[in-house]
C-alpha cells in the first residue's frame, strides 16, 4: 500500500467519525483529483460545500474537475462562483477566457483577459492568450506583439512559441515557424500541440 492509500484511508476514518470535518471531504476530493478520479473529487468536493458553501478552495478545485473531464459548462458556474468570492483574482479570469475560446465565444473571452490584464498586468498567460485572440482575428502584428510581450513577461510561458509558429505559417514563413516549433518543444517537451 502507498502512503497515498494510507492517506485516504486515515481521511475516511476521520470522517466516519465527524462527517462534519469540512478539510477531510476537501483533502478527499484533492487526492482523488491527484489519482484523475474526477467524479470522485467532484463527489467528496460537494460533501465540503455542502457544509461550507462558501468556501473558496473547494470551489476552484471542484471547477477545475469539471474542466478536466470537459465538462466547461459546470467548470463556467464554478469559476463563476469563484470570481464572486475572489473578484481580484486574475488567473480565474484567465481559466475562464480559456472556456470562452474554446466555446468559440472570443468577445466574452476578449473581455475576461482585459480583465485579468487589469488586476495582473504580468500574467503571461493571458497575454499570450490576447495573441490567439489577435490571430484567429487576422491582426498578425497585435498577434505577434501580444506574444512577444508574453514572452518578455515570462520566458517560458507555455504554447506561446507555438502561437509564433502558427502565426509564421499565416506569413509564410516556414523556416520561421519550424524555429518556433522546435523552440516550443525544447521549453516544454510534453506540449501536446508542438510534439506530433
Amino acid at each position: 500500500e502507498t502512503d497515498s492509500d494510507e492517506g485516504l484511508k486515515a481521511l475516511k476514518r476521520v470522517i466516519a467519525e465527524d462527517p462534519k470535518v469540512i478539510d477531510a471531504w476537501f483533502m478527499l476530493g484533492n487526492e482523488y483529483y491527484r489519482r484523475h478520479e474526477f467524479e470522485q473529487a467532484i463527489e467528496h468536493y460537494a460533501r465540503a460545500l455542502d457544509l461550507k458553501p462558501d468556501y473558496d478552495l473547494v470551489v476552484i478545485n471542484m471547477a477545475n474537475a469539471y474542466r478536466a473531464m470537459g465538462r466547461d459548462q459546470e467548470a463556467m458556474v464554478g469559476y463563476r462562483r469563484f470570481m464572486e468570492l475572489d473578484p481580484k483574482n486574475a488567473q480565474i479570469r484567465y481559466e475562464t477566457a480559456q472556456i470562452l475560446i474554446d466555446n468559440g465565444k472570443l468577445d466574452e473571452a476578449q473581455a475576461e483577459l482585459t480583465k485579468a490584464l487589469a488586476l495582473e498586468p504580468k500574467l503571461a498567460a493571458a497575454r499570450n492568450a490576447l495573441g490567439v485572440l489577435a490571430l484567429k482575428h487576422g491582426d498578425l502584428a497585435g498577434a505577434e506583439r501580444e506574444i512577444r510581450e508574453a514572452i518578455a513577461e515570462k520566458a517560458d510561458v507555455r504554447l506561446a512559441h507555438f502561437n509564433l509558429a502558427l502565426l509564421a505559417e499565416q506569413q509564410g514563413d516556414l523556416p520561421r515557424a519550424m524555429a518556433e516549433y522546435r523552440k516550443e518543444i525544447e521549453l516544454h517537451a510534453n506540449s501536446y500541440k508542438a510534439s506530433f
